[in-house]
């Protein structure tokens, strides 16, 4: 049996022996048997000393099962970071409502492009607007009847999730780095095994505790119980995804303002935008146009709001307000109309005086 033990600690002087406890299974701990412990060469011994490391080689399932506590989820992830892989998984979660929060990935060139259709297109706000709101989709959707806009937006999101992916996985393995390797203990895949690698030092340190291998394997296996599926899908960081981004969207701008001039929903709206116009309305936002008119003589005040706009049809609702400050009463009137009818309802309107 004394033979047995120097075998494993073959390093050890023979009069610094006398702390290793009698019984040798109380040294291999409930875990381990002696026909674990390499001899010569063994393919199938679990404990070797070579050279300044103690070396345990250990079947996957038999170290979860036996040493450690981690789950099936965990061990998902763990396998691939014991074996050095980079392992990019695929099947991501991100919801196209993330598209709403890609504005500040734009770049400078982009960011004109859409100040210049805001602009051609009359929507309103400017691009900082829908940035600052995280409101891209609904700038994006006023582009839609030029150049449909679902498949850049799939792009968009492909591009998001392909950085997100690897980061997530970058992050694993700088955790996984800092965690392994870590006070001359070092965790690796090897074929069907994982080598668990210790610093013989801190070993003969803990057995002089009253410890056993067991235990040991144990207490360092811990470290890499960490929740490595919560850490994976906690990571949101899509950095290095804007130079893909800032292509699919480049692109997609470019064909819509290529298409705009001969568009006919473009041509429907710089038409309202120049009827309006005359007539002294005022927009109040991307789908609501306002005028107001006082008429103190008869105290009354008539307020006429276009909206519901219906570019296809060049339609919209008409709504006419009449304020009476004298007799302190309102009616509304509601009116669906065309665009070339607008100016006839609003110049003629019969006062209600």
């Amino acid at each position: 049996m004394k033979d047995l033990i120097r075998k494993i600690l073959r390093e050890v002087e023979e009069d610094d022996l006398d702390w290793i406890p009698k019984s040798f299974d109380m040294l291999l701990g409930d875990n381990f048997t002696e026909e674990d412990v390499c001899k010569d060469t063994n393919d199938n011994c679990k404990i070797e000393l070579k050279g300044d490391n103690f070396i345990f080689r250990l079947k996957p399932d038999d170290w979860r099962e036996n040493f450690t506590r981690i789950y099936e989820d965990d061990w998902y992830f763990l396998q691939d970071l014991l074996s050095g892989y980079d392992r990019y998984y695929s099947g991501m979660e991100m919801d196209i409502d993330e598209f709403n929060y890609v504005g500040y990935k734009f770049d400078d060139e982009n960011i004109a492009k859409l100040n210049f259709l805001i602009e051609k297109l009359d929507i309103g706000n400017n691009f900082d607007y829908y940035k600052d709101n995280s409101e891209m989709m609904e700038l994006f959707e006023n582009f839609n009847s030029i150049k449909e806009n679902r498949y850049i937006i799939d792009d968009v999101i492909s591009e998001l999730e392909t950085s997100l992916s690897e980061n997530r996985w970058e992050y694993l393995k700088s955790v996984f780095n800092d965690l392994n390797d870590m006070d001359g203990v070092n965790f690796e895949m090897y074929g069907d095994y994982l080598q668990i690698t210790i610093d013989a030092d801190k070993v003969f340190e803990d057995l002089e505790k009253d410890s056993n291998l067991t235990d040991i394997v144990k207490k360092y296996s811990e470290r890499l119980d960490y929740g490595w599926t919560d850490s994976y899908y906690n990571e949101w960081n899509t950095e290095g995804s804007e130079d893909a981004v800032n292509r699919s969207i480049s692109g997609y701008l470019d064909s819509v303002i290529e298409e705009l001039e001969e568009n006919p929903i473009f041509k429907s709206r710089m038409k309202l935008k120049e009827i309006l116009t005359k007539l002294g309305f005022e927009k109040v936002n991307g789908h609501k146009w306002e005028k107001i008119i006082n008429l103190p003589k008869y105290h009354q005040t008539f307020s006429f709001t276009a909206f519901n706009i219906n570019y296809e049809d060049e339609d919209l609702i008409l709504k006419t307000e009449v304020f009476d400050n004298k007799n302190d009463y309102n009616k509304i009137y509601r009116n669906r109309v065309t665009f070339d009818d607008i100016p006839e309802h609003v110049n003629n309107y019969k006062l209600d005086i």
